[in-house]
């Protein structure tokens, strides 16, 4: 009866331990989309978002408990080893001493993982509830467990310093890198694209909010199919300001009656804040959708993930093209130009390869208002610095189209 149990206890260990094994791998394997689809299913979404709450954390927890399991494991095979041994016939206990080895290898390791790294999110949501319950008794041993590496690593490695991150300096010398360090072309416009995001300011960046189609809660099934693109925005009950959205592309359509459930919260910045600011919230906090505000906390805008993305991959980023769908420029003959009204000022001055007349606005409309002081209408122009503008086309809703002309000492248009 005793080895009857013993052996249990040894099938309960490697079961433990494949257990800790695959959580590992089906938790880290988890895609950002396949995780807020987990964080959107009520029945694991506390657990989740528990277990997420300090990664670092998570794993030493499942490591630890992996190992303490193992450790048990061992013990108690070398124990059956013993009893059984007969103390002459070497090759045996050797024989077993292998195969509780190449077991624990196998079934405690090899295949859970395979089989989590493969099935990630099918994984987490059975392991997820009971995970956190087998870690939270270890999560108090934990901080000891730290105390006592940095006291080996200060005796055994006093030198040892953490790797600094990477600095915007870092990327500047590997763009300007000679010879053999020179990285291929589209390497260099990914990174001139994120040194960009730091000067660019979410103004000039952002989406009009009637781009993206609004609704109040509770959201009905029909008015996914009114979404302009893969993210329905949430209001209020007073349909005043966005408080959340719902990213479409993770709605499967035997769930379009729940829409609600799939509702996450949007990240708000200031209209001075930059687009790396946007995108190192949205990172931290795994939503798609930031909404710009103004001074007064009234929503002037959206930028979503896609966006930022788009700018950083792209050979010539431009809010205009990003609106549009289409240049935003167009060259009509020597020293002309055909400019849309939102096209920013960053953006021309590119295209252009000249430094522009100082402003106050962000877009070529902008200075045209700032310097005729009312609503643009069709024919006006006037004189910014070097350039003529001229007013082509000017409707109340769409697109401003705008003739730009460099001029070389002519009087101002009247």
């Amino acid at each position: 009866m005793e080895w009857a149990v013993e052996w249990a206890v040894l099938v309960g260990l490697l079961a433990a331990s494949a257990f800790f094994s695959g959580s590992e791998a089906a938790l880290f394997s988890l895609s950002w989309r396949e995780r807020q689809r987990l964080e959107t299913d009520r029945s694991v979404s506390r657990a989740v978002a528990l277990l997420f709450q300090d990664p670092q954390r998570l794993l030493a927890g499942i490591l630890l408990g992996n190992l303490m399991v193992n450790l048990l494991y061992f013990a108690i095979a070398a124990q059956l080893v013993l009893e059984r041994s007969d103390r002459t016939d070497w090759w045996a206990d050797a024989s077993w001493s292998s195969a509780a080895l190449v077991a624990l290898i196998l079934f405690g390791e090899v295949i859970p993982k395979t089989i989590a790294a493969y099935y990630p999110p099918l994984w987490t949501r059975y392991a997820a509830w009971p995970l956190s319950m087998a870690l939270r008794p270890l999560f108090p041993l934990l901080p000891v467990l730290r105390w006592i590496q940095e006291l080996s690593q200060k005796l055994l490695w006093p030198g040892l310093r953490p790797e600094l991150t990477i600095s915007l300096e870092d990327l500047e010398r590997a763009l300007d890198a000679p010879g053999e360090a020179r990285l291929a072309e589209q390497e260099k416009t990914a990174l001139r694209n994120i040194l960009m995001l730091t000067d660019l300011r979410v103004e000039e960046w952002m989406r009009p909010r009637t781009q993206f189609t609004t609704c109040k809660p509770p959201v009905a099934r029909y008015q996914a199919s009114l979404a302009a693109g893969p993210y329905l925005l949430v209001s209020d009950r007073r349909g005043e300001e966005v408080v959340s959205y719902i990213p479409l592309n993770d709605v499967e359509p035997s769930s379009l009656g729940q829409l609600d459930r799939f509702c996450r919260p949007v990240c708000v910045l200031p209209w001075t804040a930059t687009v790396a600011d946007a995108l190192e919230q949205m990172w931290r906090s795994g939503n798609e959708v930031t909404v710009v505000v103004n001074e007064r906390g009234e929503t002037i805008g959206v930028l979503t993930l896609t966006d930022v993305i788009d700018t950083v991959f792209s050979y010539q980023p431009s809010r205009a093209r990003l609106l549009l769908g289409r240049k935003p420029i167009h060259d009509l003959g020597p020293d002309r130009w055909l400019v849309a009204g939102i096209t920013s000022l960053r953006r021309l001055s590119r295209y252009l390869n000249i430094e522009l007349p100082p402003s106050r606005s962000v877009t070529i409309a902008g200075v045209l208002q700032e310097t005729l002081q009312r609503l643009a209408r069709p024919g006006d122009s006037c004189r910014w610095g070097d350039f003529e503008l001229k007013v082509v086309e000017a409707p109340q809703r769409g697109l401003m189209l705008i003739e730009l002309a460099r001029i070389d000492g002519r009087p101002n248009p009247t």
